[in-house]
């Protein structure tokens, strides 16, 4: 499930917020994005030279390889959030003064303040596992700023080091394909310094090489009993196990960096090769280049809705997605956008339409898909 809005504290001071911005970006939308380009300039050289520093210190300086790892993960993710508008990326947005900003005299907003704000304000939901996995990489740099840790003391051991590539090779593959697809057209003027730092992160999989050998058995073990295994887009070794979840299903855990994702695999409309589709719903065939769409997955896999039923295609409280995108699953519900399956759909309180998450206070808060009722303050 998404996260819930917290930006304000009631879904009318929320949609105040949402409308004011929208208002600020339509009043000089070109003047506002070169205002605030010097800004975004910043926080994205500063990203990328804490993401240098990361990989640079890995062997010799675990510890502060995490914390500027962590940092550079941070101010990529504020750095979108300020294209939306510069007051997003101040704590207290409300009391945000342009004078004290340009001074660098504030408190920024936190990782999950900033995930928040991009999607209440700036509908750019992260998906879960997307979530989880920055998550960690903030509680392991917050461990290790608070707290002495033995573990990363000199001469540091190879499972510590290969534990923290892991770690960030799986936030680099999710935030890199933020910066190079979803967010592309923000970050495309350092779409070299990004193609550098991708090649900087993936050299150093090297120290992962020992956990591959020591998984290699086990790995050849299971390929003789017929599973399926396929390279890691995460750390790139031959160590993703593939599940078929159920027809067109599956899902791949890389056993490696624990990369974990949900990809569809049908056959192509036009020549009955197959096609691999992953998360967003789009996926084009390799033989003829034939693309499908999530309209295509919903009439093909969707139930056969006639005018007048009770719709059963339901909207997605993982993606957010603006289209309904959610249809049943054998005992469950999959999103085809994101390929996130839910145990359960109900109607919005407030908005009557079908949704998955929890319900319980949409009659008061409304839902993601609305702004619930106008509550007095």
């Amino acid at each position: 499930m998404r996260e819930t809005r917290e930006l304000c504290p009631d879904a009318t001071r929320l949609e105040t917020w949402k409308t004011y911005f929208s208002e600020m970006k339509k009043q000089s939308d070109q003047q506002r994005a070169k205002n605030d380009k010097p800004f975004f300039d910043s926080l994205v050289r500063n990203a990328i030279d804490f993401l240098q520093k990361s990989v640079q210190e890995l062997e010799k300086y675990p510890k502060y390889s995490v914390i500027h790892f962590c940092m550079a993960l941070e101010l990529f993710l504020k750095a979108r959030l300020l294209r939306e508008h510069w007051a997003l990326v101040v704590s207290k947005a409300d009391k945000a003064s342009l004078l004290a900003f340009q001074n660098g005299d504030f408190i920024s907003v936190t990782l999950d303040e900033c995930i928040q704000r991009l999607a209440n304000v700036a509908d750019e939901s992260l998906l879960m596992h997307e979530l989880e996995c920055f998550r960690i990489v903030r509680d392991h740099r917050n461990k290790l700023v608070h707290f002495f840790h033995p573990d990363y003391q000199q001469p540091i051991d190879y499972t510590t080091l290969a534990k923290i590539v892991s770690e960030q090779c799986k936030a680099w593959f999710y935030l890199h394909r933020l910066l190079t697809s979803k967010w592309s057209k923000y970050f495309a003027p350092y779409r070299k310094k990004i193609a550098d730092l991708d090649k900087l992160v993936r050299d150093n999989r090297h120290f992962l090489a020992s956990k591959f050998k020591a998984l290699k058995p086990e790995i050849e073990a299971e390929k003789k009993n017929g599973v399926r295994f396929s390279p890691c887009e995460a750390c790139a070794f031959e160590s993703a196990r593939i599940s078929a979840l159920r027809e067109p299903l599956f899902s791949q855990t890389c056993l490696v960096c624990e990369a974990r994702s949900h990809f569809l695999k049908i056959q192509c409309p036009n020549c009955g090769k197959a096609i691999v589709i992953w998360e967003e719903a789009t996926g084009e065939c390799a033989d003829c280049g034939t693309t499908v769409n999530l309209d295509y997955l919903l009439d093909r896999f969707g139930p056969k809705e006639r005018p007048g039923d009770e719709p059963s295609i339901a909207f997605c409280s993982n993606c957010e997605n603006s289209d309904a995108s959610v249809i049943p699953f054998g005992n469950q519900y999959l999103c085809l956008d994101c390929l996130a399956i839910h145990d359960e759909v109900g109607n919005c309180g407030w908005c009557g339409e079908l949704i998955t998450g929890d319900t319980t206070d949409t009659a008061v808060l409304g839902c993601f898909n609305c702004s619930g009722p106008n509550l007095p303050d």
